[in-house]
């Protein structure tokens, strides 16, 4: 959900069409249960389909970065996840929820 999310926040900085991004992933190696359950965020900013906070997000991808560690295993594409997840927590979203996420990662706009 953290790929999807970045992916439908750079989509929406280059005014690809919420509805036509989806449609592209759904078609390809993007279908599957993590689009399909934050479509309704992407498209109509209904983010009540995963209610799940970021915050508990970054718990758990940190559960699997321990794991990794203490097997020798990589951790490569966690970190970076984590990485990604820890700025936009530290930035005080921690509580909103996981398909928020996609709007946190958009480039920041100039004020009018």
């Amino acid at each position: 959900m953290a790929l999807l999310s970045e992916a439908a926040a750079q989509a929406a900085d280059a005014g690809v069409d919420p509805a036509v991004f989806v449609d592209v992933l759904a078609k390809g190696g993007g279908a599957g249960a993590a689009l399909q359950r934050m479509t309704p965020a992407i498209v109509t900013d209904d983010v009540g389909t995963v209610p799940f906070f970021i915050g508990n997000a970054l718990k758990d991808i940190d559960y699997y970065r321990t794991m990794a560690s203490a097997s020798g295993a990589s951790r490569t594409i966690a970190d970076g996840v984590a990485g990604a997840i820890a700025a936009v927590v530290e930035s005080g979203h921690g509580e909103a929820y996981i398909p928020e996420l996609a709007r946190f990662l958009r480039k920041p706009h100039p004020a009018a």
